[in-house]
């Protein structure tokens, strides 16, 4: 499998009948992901525990260190929420062009105060 390969299980329990073979399908599908560097407005890493947001899906994932993040299903335009454990919210915009058979990194990424 690829590594840009996402599959929403990676194990299915069969039993086929005495003498005989099941075929069993796994729904594999491009992750369309990167890994995110995201900095502050002075270019400082966003701090561990952070958390990000993919708009367009809803889907949070965790803020590790360097401010690297891990966010898939990404389209040619991307808007992450980001909330910081002290509680500051910011923004960060950027594009996103797939590369077939890699996880492209992406950043530095400015994170901008979250405006209403």
């Amino acid at each position: 499998m690829p590594i840009t390969a996402t599959l929403p299980y990676a194990t299915r329990n069969v039993r086929p009948p005495y003498r005989s073979g099941v075929v069993v399908k796994f729904p594999i599908s491009a992750s369309h992901g990167a890994l995110l560097r995201l900095v502050d407005a002075s270019g400082k890493a966003l701090p561990v525990g952070s958390v990000a947001t993919l708009q367009k899906t809803g889907v949070s994932v965790p803020v590790g260190y360097d401010g690297e993040a891990y966010v898939v299903n990404l389209g040619a335009r991307n808007r992450l929420l980001v909330e910081q454990p002290d509680g500051q919210r910011c923004v960060v915009a950027f594009p996103y062009h797939p590369v077939p058979g890699t996880i492209p990194t992406i950043g530095p990424l400015p994170c901008r105060e979250n405006r209403p």
